[in-house]
């Protein structure tokens, strides 16, 4: 006949002696958290002081003559956008850098970045019944080309997606 449960030695299920296994594990991790938290926020200091440039010199050198009135209502999905990407990317350690934004005569705003790696570029409009233009190619790799119109709600998780493919 086989064995039974009372026939195997019950050593094997044991701690080790010496081993405190009542210590918290993650008072190891403390350290490590700490610093993660201190690059995050130094990160976000740096993309919010960033972003208010953007916005100050876009207002100096809006041309009212020309262009339609500067929309707040679309500055603030377009650096939000930017905000959540750029801070989703961060926290898994993918180092992107922050994007140019451009202005529209149409008061529409292109997120743009572009380095040796790949090229991205996203129009946002601004009425939202309008579909967001995004088009994105990683240099020297035809099969990465990103050429998408979508809804602003879909457009943070394409572009994280995207960006975390070609990185």
């Amino acid at each position: 006949m086989g064995r039974t449960i009372s026939d195997i030695p019950k050593s094997w299920i044991q701690a080790p002696k010496g081993k405190n296994w009542l210590i918290d594990p993650s008072v190891k991790l403390v350290p490590f958290i700490s610093k993660m938290r201190a690059k995050e926020i130094y990160l976000s200091k740096d993309l919010n002081i960033r972003l208010t440039l953007f916005k100050t010199k876009i207002l100096e050198n809006w041309d009212t003559v020309e262009c339609k009135g500067f929309s707040e209502e679309n500055w603030k999905r377009t650096s939000n956008l930017i905000e959540k990407v750029l801070k989703n990317l961060w926290s898994i350690d993918i180092k992107i850098f922050i994007p140019l934004i451009l202005p529209h005569y149409d008061s529409s705003f292109d997120i743009h970045w572009e380095d040796e790696e790949f090229h991205l570029t996203v129009n946002i409009p601004t009425d939202l019944n309008q579909l967001v233009d995004l088009y994105g190619k990683k240099n020297g790799s035809p099969e990465d080309e990103l050429e998408v119109l979508i809804h602003y709600d879909l457009v943070e998780a394409v572009l994280i997606s995207w960006l975390k493919k070609i990185l």
